[in-house]
């Protein structure tokens, strides 16, 4: 960081936080669920979020979450010591996945790390039913040996994008004004994803055995497809760039404007005392807001903002300053 409260880029990020947080405060007062899918730009967001929450449950992995001991005793492994050995050393392997997947998240970005996870679950499980079927049909233990490393390699293509990136993807595309809501509805649809997994699985894998793995392999062809088609990158941009993505541009462009004209004002020369608190009189409302929020923290700067709206009352040169620049609050 420059240290600088005036550069152009500070002044451009914090006019756009501040724009989109007074459109977002004209219509908080109507947001209910109905909100959710009555634009365009939100039902692409709840589609994709409702996909990807019924992904994270149903792409095979709740055969291994909540069955490990009939998966495992499907491919010939009944001794207790070793099945604990295994369901403990897959939770730590787990863990280990979801932390590189996170640290991969704004290197590779969003929508990669998921093409990249679906592709890994879709080939893997293929294996891994062939795997079971071999040893189930023609009683090869090779194969029941090899069904143990692909259930591990199958679960790091799951935990570096579904693990540390469903809840985060989530909030990223959610405008503020609905984002509770839209998080809640998320919940719901995990929450009954694994209700499937724990009343259908153990049914379906007594009734079908291996033949039920070549349902979550058609499965995983749907979620590939859907990821590739829909799943939007949203890695570098910030949250007001992002509603552009579903909202279209005349939002963005509102915002864009207001940053840039903020930035040019600054730029070409504001006193540095104004440069802590100055405002725009059609956004007054909203920098007030912000500065209440910030009294505790800052106590100065809002006697700043005082004094120099004084000052600018018996000053028409301030006065003029004041009708024309942003108003920016830096840390």
């Amino acid at each position: 960081m420059t240290g600088d409260e005036r550069d152009p880029l500070i002044v451009f990020e914090m006019a756009q936080i501040r724009h989109a947080l007074k459109m977002e405060k004209e219509v908080v007062s109507k947001t209910s669920f109905t909100t959710l899918f009555a634009t365009p730009g939100n039902r692409k967001r709840m589609c994709i979020i409702i996909a990807l929450a019924i992904f994270s449950q149903w792409s095979g992995n709740g055969l291994v979450s909540y069955y490990i001991n009939l998966v495992l005793e499907g491919v010939g492994i009944s001794d207790p010591g070793t099945k604990a050995a295994i369901n403990g050393g897959l939770q730590i392997w787990n863990l280990i996945a979801a932390m590189a997947g996170a640290l991969l998240v704004d290197k590779l970005g969003r929508r990669t790390l998921f093409i990249i996870s679906n592709i890994g679950m879709l080939i893997d499980f293929g294996v891994w039913t062939l795997t079971t079927a071999l040893f189930r049909n023609l009683d090869d233990t090779t194969a029941a040996k090899a069904t143990i490393p692909f259930i591990f390699i199958f679960y790091f293509f799951y935990d570096i994008a579904y693990t540390p990136m469903l809840i985060a993807y989530t909030l990223e595309i959610l405008p503020f004004s609905i984002r509770a809501k839209g998080f809640a509805v998320m919940n719901f649809v995990v929450s009954l994803t694994l209700a499937f997994n724990q009343f259908v699985n153990p049914w379906a894998l007594d009734a079908l055995g291996w033949k039920y793995y070549l349902v979550y392999c058609g499965w995983l062809i749907v979620e590939l497809v859907f990821v590739v088609v829909y799943v939007i990158e949203t890695k570098g941009r910030t949250l007001e760039e992002t509603a552009a993505l579903f909202d279209g541009e005349q939002q963005p462009q509102a915002l864009m404007q207001t940053g840039g004209e903020a930035a040019t004002t600054v730029s070409a020369g504001i006193p540095r005392g104004l440069a802590g608190g100055i405002w725009v009189e059609q956004e007054k409302s909203t920098v007030t807001d912000f500065v209440e929020m910030r009294d505790a923290r800052r106590p100065r700067r809002v006697g700043e903002c005082s004094a120099w709206a004084s000052a600018g009352a018996n000053d028409d040169s301030s006065a003029s300053a004041s009708s024309d620049a942003p108003s920016i609050y830096a840390e």
